[in-house]
């Protein structure tokens, strides 16, 4: 789970806060930081996904009134927004609480204030490697790839590998073969671009922002040249501009996932987390979607809506398979609003009239009727 890096260091927050943030933290979604939808909810039977006052109670190991008073504190803070609903069946009771929590909009804010901070060191010192400092770049240096070539270097020295014919190290495409050799494992070298891939390659990364250009080394080894031709998908259904690729799916994936780690220290891979921000996640199938958004209208994608939709009428299907399979029992399936609001008839059983009996009109007293067994003899109470 995500915690907030400044309430996790700050002494003046309550610890009884601190350790509810973290439970309700445990139970929202990464991404959209919102617990569960309790809406309908059955409350014999609540999923443990659901973040009830008892259950947070027992996370902190304090009584569902605590809860309440550190809920008040963390939404005065503005790190919390409760949505808190009443049962539709009966006003008397309460559906469990839908927590959503705020810390991202905190870190977005924070990112966008990093990001400005960036630009005006670059423009002070010039260079894309100046922007990246404090700490992203240097991490990296010197020589991103030097670093690594330095390492091979010297494991082969502890091998006792050799050296070419003019006293340099082989190259890593031809290691351990003889000069004018193909490589020892059977590798070729990886065709140059093409002018076209050139200059696809350039319109992107000129089209980056300084937080994301200083991922990218000066001399961007091949494949990860080929990873960005493969992230624009030219002459594709999947095809996007650099600019879509940025602003739909680089973009929101950083802010989501990295941006906020600054302030822990620098990024140890950046060509890593370059890569992960440019393969795409098809979670609809959709080529025109990318992070949940329509890359043509910059709308919420409706596949992916409906897709949430079926998930969620999935999960009430498994409750109620759930309920049914542990009590025994087919649980009804809850009455619409109209089937509340109509009260069924009341239903009449017909009254049978035994046809032995004589008519009424043969006697001519109670007496008469008394004595035939119609009616009970009325009796004079006593004075």
């Amino acid at each position: 789970m995500k915690f907030d890096y400044d309430l996790a260091r700050d002494g003046s927050v309550d610890p009884t806060d601190k350790a509810l943030y973290a439970a309700i933290a445990s139970f929202v979604d990464l991404e959209t930081r919102e617990s569960p939808e309790t809406g309908d909810v059955d409350l014999n039977g609540i999923p443990k996904d659901v973040p009830t006052r008892k259950r947070l109670a027992a996370c902190i190991g304090r009584s569902p009134d605590t809860v309440d008073r550190s809920t008040k504190r963390l939404e005065n803070l503005g790190l919390l927004r409760v949505h808190r609903q009443e049962d539709p069946d009966n006003p008397k009771l309460s559906l469990p609480s839908e927590y959503e929590l705020l810390d991202h909009e905190l870190w977005d804010q924070r990112a966008a204030e990093r990001a400005a901070n960036r630009a005006a060191r670059r423009g002070e010192g010039g260079g894309r490697m100046g922007a990246a400092t404090p700490g992203r770049a240097s991490a990296a240096t010197p020589g991103r790839m030097g670093a690594a070539v330095k390492e091979e270097r010297e494991v082969e020295d502890e091998k006792g590998g050799k050296k070419g014919t003019d006293g340099r190290r082989p190259s890593a495409g031809s290691r351990g073969s003889s000069a004018g050799g193909s490589a020892a494992s059977g590798k070729t070298k990886p065709l140059p671009l093409t002018r076209e891939e050139t200059r696809q390659y350039d319109a992107l990364i000129q089209t980056l922002p300084p937080e994301l250009a200083a991922l990218v080394p000066k001399n961007a080894p091949r494949d990860l040249k080929q990873a960005v031709l493969d992230a624009l998908a030219s002459d594709s259904p999947a095809a996007r501009t650099p600019r879509q690729l940025v602003d739909f799916r680089l973009m929101p994936k950083w802010d989501k996932h990295f941006s906020s780690h600054d302030q822990a220290g620098p990024i140890k891979s950046p060509v890593g987390v370059f890569r992960a921000l440019l393969r795409r996640n098809a979670e609809c199938g959709d080529g025109r979607c990318d992070e949940r958004t329509n890359v043509d209208t910059g709308e919420p994608c409706r596949s992916c809506e409906m897709r949430n939709v079926d998930k969620r009428a999935e999960r009430a299907r498994e409750r109620e398979a759930s309920a049914e399979s542990a009590t025994g029992t087919v649980v009804p399936a809850p009455r619409s609003e109209a089937q509340r609001r109509t009260k069924p008839a009341p239903s009449v059983e017909p009254v049978q009239v035994d046809a032995s009996l004589a008519p009424l009109g043969d006697y001519r007293s109670g007496a008469e009727m008394a004595r035939a067994g119609l009616v009970e003899k009325a009796r004079r109470p006593r004075r």
